[in-house]
């Protein structure tokens, strides 16, 4: 059967009638869409790009009428003397005399509707209509505000103008944004001419603030406060889709802040977040009360939460000083069918990084950015899931290591001492409900460090004991058994270690002994988790320490 390659231009009904055709004789190699008008048909590059699959698959080309092809006889003749054979889904048994007569046809059609089309336009003119678009002045503006969407990200402007500063040349920021695999509001590579134009760009906005005038949707935008670029270079950050920049400052306790502190809820359980655990602290970081919420209790429980988090008390500092302040409102989300990564204090290049896979990136105070992942297909091991999120954040790096999967919730004060009297408002920069990644996903854009293979440290053991080491699986069947009724290994490990120790071992060979006995400690270990079989055994000895003391006693 002869191959039916590339579909060509058309409406719904069109591109059903081409379904049809491929379905009855042959196979959908590529699709190529085009929208031009059919007079023209020099400046046709999808077209030549269907002509030349068809050429080097020996497909043919499928289109559903011919006027959506052109409307021009010598195109049309000068196709059917090509090598590539096409066929119109309307007429497929045409011959290419009947192809050229339908061309004329076609070409004459459009004739006349040029001459019906000039003939109504002179006809309206002469009756004293206005002709052209009637709102033109509200087209334009609207036109210029679409353009301030296809401004470049906060951040990447942000980091052309720190590359800028360092001296750094426009080729130079161009190679290392595309090294990035960094793409211009519009999909293509940067060029140093787009990095030029970024910048004046950004002079532009800059100015016309300066001058109290408006660009576009710009007029929104709230200048950036990078103190370490000159004021010239600070780019104005844009109001991404879905944040909640250049809104009014959120009153605590209003309405706002309750829908941000709704709307972060809901970001998180699109993803997969079942149950949340809910603390409140005081401005000196001290625990008031936790509780565990699923996400339908946490809805309807967060009005008042946010309610009472907003009231102002009169809290001590460590210094002596006393202040009113508010607490702070904190949620860790739990999903047992993805792996949600925090990803906190990300600098410019690495928000650029991660912002393709995150579902939610907020600001919990000016500048201090931070970034979930909801990653599936992950080990439900809990060992296996703490590894994958080091190498995430490894990979990232220079996040901060403390991260602990908690976050202030959106539309609340963050009450730090060092940030009175007036506290920043955590906010949503930018969200996407719903994204979920994969392990592929994170591998392709390099966001997961490879896994740290350390050698086991070779050791001669000092101990003359002749005594035979006690028997790991008499300790494995003797551990309590987990939930999915396999032995706990890490109990079974400590077991081993304290008859091992009680015995009169020493803490270095039995720290090598057990990383050959115990599968779970070679594991541990070839994650670059090294410290697990020598914690283990030092927590067993202080154990046997402890009980000869109390023997002695």
């Amino acid at each position: 059967m002869e191959k039916q390659g590339i579909s060509g231009l058309g409406m719904d009904a069109q591109r059903e009638a081409v379904a049809r055709y491929i379905a009855l004789h042959g196979t959908l190699l590529a699709e190529y869409t085009e929208v031009e008008s059919g007079r023209r048909h020099k400046n046709r590059p999808q077209l030549l790009a269907a002509l030349e699959h068809c050429k080097k698959a020996r497909a043919t080309l499928v289109i559903a009428k011919l006027d959506r092809l052109s409307r021009n006889v010598a195109f049309i003749s000068k196709l059917l003397e090509s090598d590539v054979q096409f066929v119109c889904c309307d007429n497929p048994h045409a011959t290419k005399t009947m192809l050229r007569m339908l061309a004329v046809f076609a070409e004459h059609e459009r004739e006349q509707i040029s001459e019906r089309t000039k003939a109504a336009l002179a006809a309206a003119k002469a009756r004293g209509t206005k002709l052209g678009n009637p709102r033109y002045e509200e087209s334009l503006a609207r036109a210029r505000a679409a353009r301030g969407y296809r401004d470049a990200p906060a951040e990447v402007q942000r980091l052309i103008f720190e590359l800028r500063s360092q001296g750094k040349t426009l080729q130079c920021i161009a190679d290392r944004l595309n090294g990035l695999n960094i793409r211009t509001p519009q999909g293509f590579r940067w060029y140093p001419s787009t990095v030029r134009s970024t910048i004046a760009r950004v002079h532009e906005i800059t100015k016309a603030r300066q001058d109290g005038n408006t660009i576009g949707r710009n007029d929104e935008i709230a200048p950036s406060s990078n103190s370490h670029l000159p004021e010239v270079f600070c780019p104005a950050t844009p109001s991404i889709s879905g944040s909640s920049a250049g809104r009014e400052p959120v009153l605590e306790g209003d309405d706002m802040s309750l829908e941000e502190a709704k709307r972060m809820v809901e970001i998180f359980a699109s993803v997969g977040a079942r149950s949340f655990v809910v603390t409140k602290t005081d401005i000196n970081q001290q625990l008031i009360w936790g509780r565990t919420y699923s996400a339908a209790e946490l809805y309807e429980k967060l009005p008042a939460m946010v309610r009472t988090a907003a009231i102002r008390k009169p809290c001590m500092l460590p210094d002596g000083r006393t202040v009113e302040a508010g607490e702070n409102l904190i949620i860790r989300p739990t999903g047992s069918a993805v792996q949600l990564i925090q990803l906190d204090d990300l600098n410019t290049e690495q928000l650029i990084r991660v912002r393709p896979v995150a579902f939610i990136i907020h600001e919990t105070s000016p500048g201090n950015h931070q970034a979930w992942l909801a990653a599936s297909g992950i080990s439900n091991d809990k060992e296996a899931a703490k590894d994958f999120m080091r190498r995430v954040r490894k990979a990232v790096g220079g996040t901060d290591k403390s991260a602990s999967g908690a976050t202030r919730i959106a539309g609340s004060l963050n009450w730090k001492p060092k940030y009175l009297p007036n506290p920043p408002i955590v906010t949503i920069t930018e969200a996407v409900p719903g994204r979920v990644t994969t392990e592929e996903d994170l591998a392709k854009l390099g966001l997961i460090a490879a896994p740290e293979r350390v050698q086991a440290p070779k050791f001669q053991p000092v101990s003359m004991n002749s005594r035979p080491w006690p028997s790991y699986e008499i300790c494995l069947r003797r551990a309590p058994r987990r939930k999915d009724g396999n032995p706990d290994r890490s109990r079974a490990d400590y077991n081993w270690c304290l008859t091992a120790l009680t015995g009169q071992r020493q803490i270095e060979e039995t720290i090598v002994k057990l990383l050959e006995v115990s599968e779970r400690a070679r594991e541990r270990h070839a994650r670059g988790d090294t410290g697990y079989a020598r914690i283990t055994v030092e927590n067993a000895a202080a154990a046997v320490a402890r009980n000869w003391g109390r023997s002695r006693a």
